[in-house]
């Protein structure tokens, strides 16, 4: 069981579990949470507070925090890019490729 996440917005605290998160995205106004079972969910917090926040989720590139667990595919290509949820389509930085496939190699 994954320990939920507590963030803090103005006055008031929602509770984030990351089992439930696909991917985490940098947006205009801070950043956005692709949820599993409903819509996007704008945060206002920095893509690197969260990552502090949720740091079971791997940094693929500049604005993007993925939940591996929904990880479909990793093209190594020349511009490779991961598969989340057979949805979402994002790029790899070139300098986070090798970093991730020594952190699926971790998983069983």
């Amino acid at each position: 069981m994954t320990k939920k996440v507590k963030i803090c917005i103005n006055d008031s605290i929602r509770i984030y579990d990351p089992d439930n998160i696909l991917c985490i995205a940098t947006g205009n106004h801070g950043s956005i949470a692709m949820k599993k079972l409903s819509n996007s969910e704008e945060i206002p917090m920095s893509i690197e507070e969260l990552e502090t926040k949720f740091g079971s989720f791997f940094r693929i590139n500049h604005d993007y925090l993925i939940n591996l667990s929904y990880l479909d595919g990793v093209s190594d290509l020349e511009n490779g890019f991961v598969l989340i949820d057979n949805h979402y389509k994002i790029p790899i930085d070139r300098d986070k490729k090798q970093l991730l496939f020594e952190a699926l190699s971790k998983l069983s």
